[in-house]
């Protein structure tokens, strides 16, 4: 299989979680609130959206932020009415990136090197949030310390990856009825009864 290959369901997928946010906020033309064709572009400004990849943090082929940026930019500017910008290597080095931004999506590593958690990056990303901007994380960018961004996360995305405390299984099922169910025969590790 081609490494290179990428699934064109998954690919629109993820065009539609990060893009359904932005269909709530651009209003349909007045004289119909009709479905329009989706070639017809939006009569209102376009809308803009900062893609924000990590640091380079693994070998080649492996957790590509930049390139995973790159590929969803190519798709999103096929969109009408979005425009969309990638800023590699953690955060934008241009003091007016986020000028006009209607969403933000960080594709990033987590933890203590979380690139919100750097410099005054917080306060930015607070700011926008404030405006009403849009934000998104993928990867381990949802990854935060509960103590040191993880309020913020909370309230700014629903939530965030807790290190050691966000993983499974955290409990062990109790299953009770199944014996002599075909559907479980010959099952029994990790089950009780």
């Amino acid at each position: 299989m081609n490494p290179f290959f990428v699934n064109p369901h998954l690919l629109r997928f993820a065009l539609l979680i990060l893009v359904w946010p932005l269909t709530f906020s651009i209003p349909a033309p007045a004289q119909s609130r009709a479905a329009a064709p989706f070639s017809k572009p939006p009569s209102g400004p376009s809308r803009k959206i900062i893609l924000i990849a990590g640091h380079p943090s693994h070998g080649p082929g492996d957790h590509e932020f930049r390139a995973g940026c790159l590929l969803l930019k190519k798709c999103l500017d096929q969109i009408p009415g979005i425009t969309s910008v990638v800023y590699s290597n953690g955060w934008p080095d241009v003091p007016n990136a986020f000028d006009g931004a209607d969403a933000v999506l960080i594709y990033a590593d987590g933890g203590a090197g979380h690139p919100v958690l750097q410099d005054k990056h917080r306060e930015v990303i607070g700011d926008l949030v404030k405006r009403g901007v849009g934000l998104g994380c993928a990867h381990y960018g949802v990854e935060i310390p509960s103590t040191n961004g993880g309020p913020e996360f909370l309230e700014w995305i629903g939530g965030y990856y807790e290190h050691l405390y966000s993983v499974n299984p955290m409990w062990t099922p109790r299953v009770m009825g199944c014996s002599g169910n075909f559907l479980n025969s010959g099952v029994h590790i990790g089950f009780t009864e």
